[in-house]
């Protein structure tokens, strides 16, 4: 039984490794010429992109099993407690080893990912003409004193443009706008980790939490929304942690 489980979890592991590695590789070349003819081009696939695909699936092979390595350790069930609630030395453990695999896009996402909605936030903050393309939709009230609007969450407006400004106090703005990045992606990988531990108090297989685990640590979409600026990242942390507790509270209503 045992071999058999470790088959399966060597085949998942190869499935994983191949299918980010393609990702990669798709990925860069849409970001080179916005189409992938450098993987495919008149129907024949590039010679040089396999050869890449099957270096890089050998990579990405190698880190996922040193992942696996540190998740069998780290879920041992005998570091959650017998009243059933998960310690907070694992749940930091394992939230640092998710922001260790984000760290290469951390950096090179630097401050961070934004969209034409950050940009007009921003300029709704610092009273930016160029910046706040909403002013030509929305009905202002004073448009000469103030661009702010509820086209987009004015709260999250609020917090985007206090760490902006406080980037720009102590030297420039992508300073603070890395800093709301970095609450927030750590925000991120910790409720990722309570997900992962909570999936093992479940008794869920160890194969199957290695995928969940190489999926929030390695997909990109997954990194891109953690290193994002706009308000729809901060309502997923929000989501995330609602939907859990709703869970909690319907899976054990005996409970306050």
């Amino acid at each position: 039984m045992k071999k058999t489980k470790s088959k399966f979890e060597k085949i998942v592991k190869i499935l994983c490794a191949m299918l980010l590695a393609a990702i990669q590789i798709v990925g860069y070349s849409f970001s080179k010429q916005n189409n992938w003819n450098l993987v495919i081009k008149d129907g024949r696939i590039s010679g040089k992109a396999i050869v890449i695909w099957a270096i890089g699936s050998i990579l990405v092979y190698a880190c996922i099993s040193f992942i696996y390595l540190i998740l069998d350790r780290m879920m041992d069930t005998r570091d959650i407690k017998e009243d059933g609630k998960i310690t907070y030395k694992q749940l930091v453990l394992l939230a640092l080893v998710i922001l260790l695999c984000w760290l290469p896009y951390m950096i090179l996402f630097y401050p961070g990912c934004a969209n034409p909605d950050v940009q007009d936030q921003l300029g709704q903050f610092f009273h930016n003409e160029t910046m706040c393309w909403t002013r030509k939709y929305v009905n202002l009230v004073n448009p000469q004193h103030s661009y702010w609007n509820n086209h987009h969450p004015v709260f999250h407006t609020l917090v985007l443009g206090i760490f902006a400004q406080f980037g720009k106090q102590i030297g420039h703005i992508s300073v603070g706008i890395f800093l709301l990045t970095l609450i927030q992606m750590i925000l991120m990988a910790g409720i990722f980790a309570y997900i992962l531990l909570y999936l093992k108090k479940m008794n869920f297989n160890n194969v199957v939490l290695g995928v969940v685990f190489v999926f929030y640590a390695f997909c990109v979409c997954v990194v891109a929304a953690a290193c994002s600026c706009s308000c729809s990242s901060s309502g997923v942390i929000a989501a995330f942690c609602f939907f859990m507790d709703s869970y909690n509270c319907c899976a054990r209503p005996s409970l306050p």
